[in-house]
Protein backbone atom coordinates (compact mmCIF):
# COMPACT_ATOMS: atom_id res chain seq x y z
CA UNK A 1 0.00 0.00 0.00
CA UNK A 2 2.82 2.44 0.78
CA UNK A 3 4.46 1.82 -2.61
CA UNK A 4 1.22 2.60 -4.40
CA UNK A 5 0.78 5.85 -2.47
CA UNK A 6 4.36 6.92 -3.21
CA UNK A 7 3.94 6.11 -6.91
CA UNK A 8 0.74 8.14 -7.10
CA UNK A 9 2.37 11.11 -5.39
CA UNK A 10 5.39 10.98 -7.70
CA UNK A 11 3.07 11.58 -10.66
CA UNK A 12 1.34 14.53 -8.99
CA UNK A 13 2.51 18.10 -8.80
CA UNK A 14 4.99 19.25 -6.16
CA UNK A 15 3.27 20.34 -2.97
CA UNK A 16 2.02 23.94 -3.13
CA UNK A 17 2.85 24.31 -6.83
CA UNK A 18 0.76 25.81 -9.62
CA UNK A 19 1.18 26.71 -13.28
CA UNK A 20 2.08 30.32 -14.03
CA UNK A 21 -0.73 32.48 -15.43
CA UNK A 22 0.94 33.03 -18.83
CA UNK A 23 1.95 29.42 -19.55
CA UNK A 24 -0.08 26.38 -20.61
CA UNK A 25 1.26 23.03 -19.43
CA UNK A 26 1.86 20.26 -21.98
CA UNK A 27 -0.60 17.39 -21.45
CA UNK A 28 0.87 14.43 -19.56
CA UNK A 29 3.38 16.44 -17.51
CA UNK A 30 3.55 17.21 -13.79
CA UNK A 31 5.41 19.84 -11.77
CA UNK A 32 8.50 18.12 -10.37
CA UNK A 33 10.07 21.17 -8.67
CA UNK A 34 8.54 24.52 -7.76
CA UNK A 35 10.26 27.51 -6.15
CA UNK A 36 8.32 30.76 -5.75
CA UNK A 37 10.53 33.34 -4.03
CA UNK A 38 9.07 36.79 -3.50
CA UNK A 39 12.57 38.28 -3.58
CA UNK A 40 15.81 36.86 -4.93
CA UNK A 41 18.78 37.95 -7.00
CA UNK A 42 20.62 36.43 -9.93
CA UNK A 43 23.94 37.46 -11.45
CA UNK A 44 23.92 37.41 -15.26
CA UNK A 45 27.09 37.39 -17.33
CA UNK A 46 26.62 40.18 -19.90
CA UNK A 47 30.11 40.02 -21.45
CA UNK A 48 33.41 38.23 -20.90
CA UNK A 49 34.40 40.70 -18.21
CA UNK A 50 31.10 42.07 -16.87
CA UNK A 51 28.15 40.77 -14.87
CA UNK A 52 24.87 42.39 -13.87
CA UNK A 53 22.77 41.54 -10.81
CA UNK A 54 18.98 41.48 -11.26
CA UNK A 55 16.68 41.43 -8.23
CA UNK A 56 12.99 40.68 -7.83
CA UNK A 57 10.39 37.91 -7.84
CA UNK A 58 11.85 34.51 -8.79
CA UNK A 59 9.60 31.73 -10.11
CA UNK A 60 11.35 28.45 -10.99
CA UNK A 61 9.39 25.43 -12.28
CA UNK A 62 10.60 22.08 -13.61
CA UNK A 63 8.07 19.92 -15.47
CA UNK A 64 8.63 16.17 -15.89
CA UNK A 65 6.67 13.76 -18.10
CA UNK A 66 4.32 11.34 -16.36
CA UNK A 67 5.45 7.73 -16.57
CA UNK A 68 2.49 6.76 -18.76
CA UNK A 69 3.44 9.00 -21.72
CA UNK A 70 6.20 8.99 -24.30
CA UNK A 71 8.33 12.12 -23.93
CA UNK A 72 9.02 14.20 -27.07
CA UNK A 73 12.24 13.24 -28.86
CA UNK A 74 14.19 16.27 -27.57
CA UNK A 75 13.42 15.26 -23.94
CA UNK A 76 14.71 11.69 -24.09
Amino acid sequence: MTLTANYAFSQGDAEGSKDPALFTRMPGYHIYRYDDLQFDQYEFKVSNSKTQVVEGHHLFIIYDPNENIQAPAHCR
